[in-house]
């Protein structure tokens, strides 16, 4: 009866032991669960500002893009308006030239309307 006595109450400390094993095992459980459930939070977060950097990017290359587009415009407008500058700079000088030939041409002619005039007077006299 004394070693039976005594074999449940070896059973019984084992028992207890195992039950303290085990309380003590669930607490390690639950402390990991909590922590699983942190690591869970912080990469939604996580996750959310990648988002939300992406989304920032996204929308200053979608501006850089129209700044890109904005000065390309405004570079072939400009390289327009110099070659028509250009263009009406060789006119004027085109119409100078022109100007300056004919002025030629009416010094040419009023000098031989003259020249004539003064041998017309001559015959006559």
């Amino acid at each position: 009866a004394e070693s039976t006595r005594a074999r449940h109450e070896e059973a019984a400390r084992r028992a207890a032991v195992r039950a303290r094993d085990a309380e003590a095992s669930v607490g390690m459980l639950r402390g990991l669960a909590r922590e699983v459930e942190e690591a869970r939070v912080a990469q939604a977060c996580l996750r959310k500002e990648v988002l939300d950097q992406e989304r920032l990017f996204g929308s200053e290359r979608e501006r850089l893009v129209r700044l890109l587009d904005s000065a390309l415009a405004s570079k072939v407008a400009a390289e327009a308006q110099a070659q028509a500058a250009h263009s009406a700079a060789e006119a004027q000088g085109e119409a100078i030239r022109e100007l300056e030939a004919a002025a030629g041409l009416q010094r040419r002619r009023e000098g031989a309307m003259q020249r004539a005039e003064e041998e017309a007077e001559r015959a006559m006299q």
